[in-house]
């Protein structure tokens, strides 16, 4: 058994269930988190880089600060996710994950998620099925980037 890297929080209706995982989380795993995703009562993961490995106990309220800096989470029901991305440690801004549009600006219809008691617009082409959601957060938590083939667009706060 390895040390911890991450720290990840599964939300639902009961609150937040924190966990810490090693390298090498694996895909299947968390693919089979997010199809357990409804929308309603467990909608939403966050996990973010430890500042080094390290035990659960060891992690300081400082650690925890530095884990805020540059995160990835997910949001929504299992057939209707939108991904969010904290890149630079420092920076105020989250952005959203969409697959790469071109200079045309892609489908620039709206889908909406529902994350809880909220319900939140997006383009459609920042929805995903729990598989290719978890493609993305798995190569995240490998690079602390989101892979190719996406682009982030900064975050449009709207509700439904």
């Amino acid at each position: 058994m390895g040390t911890p890297s991450h720290i990840m929080c599964d939300i639902d209706d009961d609150g937040a269930l924190e966990s810490f995982i090693e390298p090498g989380e694996s895909e299947s795993a968390i693919a089979h988190a997010f199809a357990a995703m409804d929308g309603k009562t467990y909608y939403a993961r966050y996990a973010s880089r430890l500042p080094r490995p390290m035990r659960p106990e060891d992690v300081t309220a400082a650690d925890r600060r530095k884990t805020e800096e540059k995160f990835i989470q997910v949001g929504g029901s299992a057939d209707c996710l939108t991904i969010e991305a904290r890149t630079a440690p420092g920076s105020d801004g989250i952005f959203t994950v969409g697959r790469s549009t071109g200079e045309d600006g892609g489908n620039a219809s709206e889908a909406r998620v529902r994350i809880g008691t909220t319900t939140k617009r997006v383009r459609a082409d920042e929805v995903f099925q729990s598989a290719e959601a978890a493609r993305i957060f798995k190569y995240y938590l490998d690079h602390d980037e989101i892979p190719p083939g996406y682009e982030l667009r900064p975050l449009q706060i709207s509700q439904a």
